[in-house]
């Protein structure tokens, strides 16, 4: 599915998900006994979803602008 197919709310929903995800993955770095090759493995999968939440940050700002432009049209000025 395209990013642009999403609504608002499933925006926000998905965004909340990812910054648990990432939440989660930097409890999981703290953890006592973990080899380089974990570690490394949990902070390429945290920059890869910090990325992936950008990118839908970016999609929900856009529809935010459109909702917010489609709210003014015939409001002219009061």
């Amino acid at each position: 599915m395209d990013l642009q197919e999403y609504s608002i709310e499933e925006l926000e929903q998905i965004i909340s998900e990812q910054q648990k995800k990432i939440l989660v993955s930097y409890q999981f770095l703290k953890e006592e006994g973990l080899s380089e090759t974990e570690k490394k493995r949990i902070e390429d999968d945290i920059l890869r979803l910090k990325n992936q939440m950008f990118q839908y940050q970016v999609i929900l700002r856009k529809k935010y602008s459109e909702e917010f432009k489609k709210s003014q049209v015939g409001k002219g000025d009061l």
